[in-house]
């Protein structure tokens, strides 16, 4: 956006926008009689740049203002961090620039602006600065179970999840930093769940079969403070099928949907029921990771209590942070499709449930029906628990449109 033939063009359209207004109004005065017209002189213009050169420790989340004085317009701006072009944005009449994100801690800025007038006089003003280097700094990552999974193929149930290695108080700052980017655009909107994690998701689902990005400007955001981000961020989601699973407890049967089209139907088992716990949620959840083998115990008995156990379970692929699975069943194959005979997972019989684990994708759709215990809304990747309108209330940062080239 800096430096490049896209703004010059645009930085001399509205110049000679403004020039043929000027000389229209000249021609106009000189029309009623034969003398001369009187000679207009045009001030020189001038630039004033903010921060001014030589100005040290410039705070990185206040931006670089450029502004043309005394009837002159910008022609030319070019800001440069190092090698590298500083992104910004020309007002309607090309008399003011403004960088367009926050800026990198600790860093040397050169900014170089020039003004003409109508008369085709330019004047060029240079500053030299250098934001703080902060004494506390704050970076993100992905989930755990995102980053594990990057440059895989993700469901359609996909949520974007950042931690902080510190607690955000400017949660408005932070989240005008992140730009959520689709070829296929929805609704969707961040959401805190914690003041060190914030969340995206989609209004319903995303539409299969494209690319999501996240574009996290966080260099020289202040997160809380005297705490700035130090580093931008940059990850690529690919969207594969739409693969949604609905598990109806009440006649022990999965169906498997994949664009729309069942490719799978046979009988699980699921939670016995005899206690709260040991009782399936109903809701909807998502594909979060999945081991071949998993060692489960009861974490509500004592070790050698009535009621524990501890059992490996074959093809386990995670729907909860409390440790409902969707896996092979480990024996008792006759309660498959008859009967609920599980702690609270599902059941599966052995070859379908090694398909469903080889097919599976990190964020596929699990919808569970048929029992009067509620799916948490926060217990693992079960945001779609929250309805729409009250997970996009506290949001500050909508969903930015693509572009269609992500």
């Amino acid at each position: 956006m800096v430096n490049t033939t896209g703004t010059r063009g645009l930085i001399a359209k509205r110049a000679a926008a403004a020039g043929l207004s000027g000389m229209l109004a000249i021609l106009a005065a000189g029309c009623g009689g034969g003398s001369a017209p009187p000679k207009i002189v045009y001030p020189m213009p001038a630039v004033t740049i903010t921060p001014s050169t030589g100005t040290m420790n410039v705070r990185p989340d206040l931006p670089i203002h450029v502004v043309a004085a005394h009837g002159g317009r910008l022609t030319a701006v070019s800001v440069r961090d190092g090698n590298q072009d500083v992104p910004g944005q020309l007002d309607f009449e090309a008399t003011g620039w403004t960088s367009l994100w926050t800026l990198h801690p600790g860093t040397t800025y050169v900014v170089q602006a020039t003004a003409t007038n109508l008369a085709g006089h330019s004047v060029t003003t240079t500053s030299t600065f250098q934001t703080l280097r902060p004494a506390k700094t704050i970076s993100t990552s992905l989930d755990w179970t995102l980053a594990a999974s990057q440059g895989q193929t993700y469901g359609i149930g996909l949520p974007i999840i950042l931690n902080f290695s510190r607690p955000v108080k400017y949660e408005a700052a932070v989240q005008q930093a992140l730009v959520v980017q689709a070829q296929n655009p929805v609704p969707g909107a961040w959401r805190w769940i914690t003041d060190e994690q914030v969340v995206y998701r989609a209004e319903t689902f995303w539409p299969a079969y494209q690319t999501v990005t996240l574009q996290a400007h966080l260099a020289g955001v202040q997160a809380s403070p005297g705490v700035y981000g130090t580093e931008d961020q940059a990850y690529t989601f690919r969207i594969g099928a739409a693969r949604i699973s609905t598990v109806d407890i009440r006649t022990h049967h999965i169906k498997v949907q994949i664009d729309g089209k069942v490719v799978r139907q046979y009988g699980i088992s699921a939670g016995d029921g005899s206690a709260w716990v040991y009782t399936t949620p109903s809701g909807t959840a998502l594909t979060m990771d999945k081991e071949r083998m998993v060692i489960m115990t009861n974490p509500n008995v004592p070790e050698g209590a009535p009621g524990w156990y501890r059992e490996p379970v074959p093809l386990a692929v995670r729907l909860t942070d409390s440790g409902i699975y969707l896996h092979e069943t480990p024996g008792a194959e006759w309660c498959l499709g008859v009967a609920n005979c599980s702690h609270g997972c599902i059941r599966q019989p052995p070859a379908e449930a090694e398909w469903f684990y080889d097919t599976s994708q990190p964020a596929d759709v699990v919808r569970v029906e048929g029992t009067d215990r509620p799916m948490s809304w926060d217990d693992g990747w079960t945001f779609y628990q929250m309805p729409w309108k009250q997970w996009m209330a506290p949001s500050l940062a909508r969903y930015t449109p693509g572009t269609g080239g992500a």
